[in-house]
């Protein structure tokens, strides 16, 4: 089998376009996931071993939906979202392997892909816009209150 047809670079699911490697979220939490996002708006995460692909299908719902965990529960599947997977993905080189082994080291990697529908997106939108908006007006009223200022504690010698 020719060396092209044994390994290719990871692809979105929707849209056939290459996807780049899996980073940390910037708001990095727990327990979580290697994610990333597509330019057709899907996002995906990367479960290196496979074995945990139902925390890596949560993660990425939640991401996918803005980090509102509350309204990617009242989600539907195939209703409001669409979901995918690739198999046999090897963290390390960022390749697919069709065999499942390089090296006679096993591949058992899945990249989760969910795209969200276009009503859904623009919910998740506007929740985190409101959220913002909240935080951001509540911010000033903090900074304009009397502040106690704290004093170091004097040297004692």
């Amino acid at each position: 089998m020719p060396q092209e047809k044994i390994k290719v670079r990871p692809w979105c699911p929707f849209c056939g376009q290459k996807v780049g490697r899996a980073t940390n979220a910037p708001a990095r939490k727990m327990n979580e996931f290697p994610v990333g996002r597509c330019q057709c708006g899907a996002v995906y995460s990367c479960d290196a071993t496979g074995h945990n692909i139902g925390a890596a299908i949560v993660e990425t719902l939640v991401y996918a939906c803005d980090d509102n965990a509350d309204f990617a529960w009242e989600l539907m599947p195939e209703d409001d979202y669409l979901t995918g997977r690739i198999e046999n993905y090897d963290e390390t080189n960022h390749q697919v392997i069709a065999t499942k082994n390089i090296d006679g080291r096993a591949v058992r990697g899945v990249l989760y892909f969910v795209r969200l529908h276009t009503d859904a997106q623009e919910i998740s939108r506007r929740i985190k816009e409101k959220k913002d908006q909240i935080l951001e007006n509540s911010v000033p009223s903090l900074r304009s209150e009397e502040c106690v200022v704290i004093e170091p504690a004097p040297d004692v010698r």
